[in-house]
């Protein structure tokens, strides 16, 4: 894998509107997203591996779905995550487009 790119299909901009996502969501809860920008900071500096933080990013996003589905932007193939079928029913599809529209948007002002 020398030479590729880990996250191959991501761009700044998805970069920027998905932690901003995450600030928002997070916002009355500092603890959490400070546990969110340590995992990151973490794993880019390689000291864990995809399989411990996409294990711990479920824990942590367990009740933000939007969140979750759009940490795979940031995902190898074969951690992604898909919707179980029981919360497929109950999630707003608008939510998965629409946070990175929403928050390119906050972004941008």
């Amino acid at each position: 894998m020398v030479g590729r790119s880990l996250f191959p299909e991501a761009t700044m901009d998805d970069a920027v509107s998905y932690l901003i996502a995450v600030r928002n969501t997070f916002r009355d809860d500092e603890p959490e997203y400070q546990e969110f920008l340590i995992l990151f900071r973490d794993f880019g500096a390689r000291r864990l591996d995809t399989a411990t933080v996409v294990a711990r990013m479920e824990e942590l996003m367990k009740d933000h779905l939007n969140l979750l589905l759009g940490l795979n932007t940031f995902l190898p193939a074969e951690f992604r995550r898909t919707i179980p079928p029981k919360a497929r029913k109950e999630f707003d599809q608008n939510s998965i487009c629409g946070w990175k529209k929403r928050t390119t948007e906050a972004y941008h002002r």
